[in-house]
């Protein structure tokens, strides 16, 4: 197994009214296969839409661009799907200051829907590198969260690893 290098990455970013089209449309990925579900609180739901609300810092997604060039996701799943809850008036803000998405006014809709979402693209171009360099990667972020038991059960690295070889 060849051993990771730095990766060649890339940054850029997409503002939130981009996100309606790029997710059923498929051109950004949650790859089922290794990733978690719908898997944060309420209270962090809530808190992500105040930070954006409030012009904070969300952090940077980090992608890499699969075979069928979709911006697969390696990091920032909980974040796309709130976004995306809130944007369809999907998240409860019962007990929120907070608005729903349909009920904003133009000018707040254009505040929320302006705001930069940024990303970090693994940009990776050795073959031989490639999967060593998103499993790598992959495994690290998720140590800034841990994997449950069921999830370090059903998504060990060697699950993520058949992922890429076809078993």
């Amino acid at each position: 197994m060849p051993k990771q290098k730095v990766p060649d990455i890339d940054f850029d970013y997409w503002v939130i009214a981009e996100l309606p089209e790029l997710l059923p449309n498929n051109k950004i990925y949650i790859n089922k296969k290794y990733q978690r579900g719908d898997i944060w609180t309420h209270t962090q739901k809530i808190e992500l839409i105040k930070s954006i609300d409030n012009r904070y810092s969300i952090g940077a997604l980090v992608l890499f661009i699969n075979e069928d060039k979709q911006y697969e996701i390696l990091d920032g799943q909980q974040r796309l799907i709130t976004i995306n809850q809130y944007l369809k008036d999907d998240l409860d803000l019962t007990n929120t200051e907070l608005v729903k998405y349909s009920e904003l006014s133009r000018k707040g809709k254009t505040h929320f829907d302006d705001y930069c979402v940024y990303y970090i693209k693994l940009k990776s171009h050795d073959p031989e590198s490639k999967e060593e360099d998103i499993i790598q990667t992959f495994l690290r972020l998720q140590e800034g969260t841990p994997l449950n038991k069921a999830e370090k059960i059903e998504c060990p690295q060697r699950k993520i690893q058949g992922y890429f070889s076809g078993d």
